[in-house]
């Protein structure tokens, strides 16, 4: 269990993160901003959220806020992308079960999630609830989705040489689709605001850096961080990695120093090759002004409208 002390030095380190970013000048998501669109009908909508982690009931209030939020005003989502960390301790059967019951309230079909480093304390109460293998690919239209789960419970993400050989395949084979990869921390090279903290990034990350740089991830989805979405350096398309879009979903629950409940929200037009990305505050029920985006992505959308499905490996 995390000691109060022990949450806060957590906390001032991503702060001083944030500070260093700042001071580096690194603002490379401002020319990815667009007009403010939202979704027509037949456009694919996704919530891309992480790190639920309650630290008891008490807090079953934060995520529960976000799902009524969605509920009421955000329709037509088609699937969820959760990058991780859904309860906070291990031997948590009940948050699970909590979380299994309190989704269902946002009348979203399709959801898909990965083990964070906190889920990875207890794979086998992970794996009583979430039965899929802990890396699997999704397709829905010509987007394929490769999620990877934390193997391992230390701080920071661990992938397996067998789920990066499972990974680099499906990228190299896979290059005439728009390609989502999904994880629980972020590479170091992405370059978000908290890539310094080496507890913050995938260990042994240079292995995926080579192979994008020869082959095209349009979106690199994580959490881990819990970082507000006020925090500049949240989304980073990086040029020199084939301009994948990296971005940093992790705060939908309140912690210290950070104090909002929000996630993104991702729309996908048929026949356009621009995703928009929205940022929620969920608190407020509104989109935040000034942080939606339209990122080009390496070929037009396609779909007819079926339903996300999982590939058998």
């Amino acid at each position: 269990m995390l000691t109060t002390g022990t949450r806060f030095i957590r906390q001032l380190l991503l702060f001083l993160a944030m500070a260093s970013y700042l001071a580096a000048g690194c603002d490379a998501k401002q020319a990815l901003i667009g007009k403010n669109l939202t979704g027509t009908t037949g456009s694919l909508v996704i919530w891309a959220h992480s790190d639920i982690q309650p630290y008891g009931p008490r807090e079953y209030w934060h995520y529960e806020t976000a799902i009524k939020d969605v509920r009421r005003h955000i329709k037509g989502i088609t699937m969820a992308l959760v990058a991780g960390d859904i309860v906070m301790f291990s031997k948590s059967p009940q948050d699970y079960e909590w979380f299994l019951k309190a989704r269902e309230a946002a009348g979203i079909p399709h959801w898909f999630e990965i083990a964070g480093n906190h889920d990875a304390k207890d794979f086998p109460v992970f794996g009583k609830y979430f039965t899929r293998p802990l890396n699997y690919a999704v397709t829905v239209g010509n987007i394929l989705v490769l999620l990877m789960s934390d193997e391992n419970k230390s701080p920071d993400s661990d992938i397996s040489p067998m789920t990066f050989d499972w990974w680099k395949t499906m990228v190299e084979n896979n290059q005439d689709r728009i390609i989502i990869t999904v994880t629980h921390a972020h590479l170091k090279e992405s370059n978000l605001a908290a890539s310094s903290i080496p507890t913050m990034i995938i260990r042994d990350g240079e292995r995926f850096v080579e192979v994008l740089k020869k082959h095209r991830v349009d979106v690199w989805i994580s959490g881990h961080t819990h970082m507000p979405y006020y925090v500049p350096g949240k989304t980073n398309a990086v040029k020199e990695l084939g301009g994948t879009l990296f971005m940093d979903v992790a705060s939908i629950k309140k912690d210290f120093f950070m104090d909002t409940i929000d996630s993104r929200i991702l729309i996908f037009e048929p026949g356009s090759n621009v995703m928009t990305m929205h940022v929620r505050d969920h608190e407020k029920q509104q989109f935040v002004d000034g942080l939606s985006l339209n990122f080009k992505m390496s070929r037009a959308f396609a779909w007819d409208g079926a339903p996300p499905a999982v590939l058998e490996k």
